[in-house]
């Protein structure tokens, strides 16, 4: 058997040698290719997918202040109907007080006399 038959059966030819090489060349360059474009693919979901979740944090802060408002406003409302009311039922009680002051002046006089009686007498223990 010749030399060149012996290199052309092992494959060890230079024309096969730069084939192969060439043919796992072209290889590598569509595994790479395959790989940028894929990485270029997960790059892209994952930017539209932050921009969704971005998106979503934002329509939760805006609900989420939306309630906390309309919360401290019926807060507010709720705080000034019961100053509302305290004051109304102070005036009714201070023109209740006046009354039974004009129509039982005597009686009115003894009870703060008594009054200021007690509160001299618990000063003074102190």
């Amino acid at each position: 058997m010749s030399t060149s038959t012996k290199e052309h059966r092992s494959g060890s030819h230079p024309r096969h040698r730069r084939a192969v090489g060439q043919k796992r060349e072209g290889s590598i360059n569509g595994v790479k290719f395959a790989v940028m474009d894929g990485a270029g693919k997960i790059k892209a979901a994952l930017s539209e997918a932050t921009g969704e979740v971005l998106e979503s944090l934002g329509n939760v802060r805006d609900s989420a202040t939306t309630h906390a408002r309309d919360g401290l406003e019926t807060m507010r409302d709720t705080a000034v109907d019961y100053v509302d009311q305290g004051k109304s039922q102070v005036h009714d009680a201070e023109a209740a007080i006046e009354r039974t002051i004009r129509n039982q002046p005597l009686t009115s006089v003894l009870i703060a006399a008594g009054a200021g009686f007690l509160i001299g007498a618990i000063w003074c223990r102190r």
